[in-house]
């Protein structure tokens, strides 16, 4: 049972239909606010015509860096 799960961790499911033209995204953040924070806005620039999409959001990241 646990082979069979490992072997199917690297197949997509069905629902996602990919293409040969790879994903890609662009990104712009900044990091370090008040030593624990990071946000990121992103730009999706591949797939963008599938419904229910977002072609662009922001990422949130709590971090801490010493």
């Amino acid at each position: 049972m646990i082979l069979t799960e490992a072997a199917n961790f690297f197949f997509f499911p069905k629902e996602v239909k990919m293409s040969n033209v790879p994903y890609m995204e662009l990104g712009v953040g900044l990091a370090n606010i008040f030593k624990i924070l990071r946000v990121d806005y992103v730009w999706r620039l591949t797939y963008r015509d599938h419904p229910g999409v977002d072609r662009q959001g922001l990422r949130i990241l709590m971090q801490v860096s010493f």
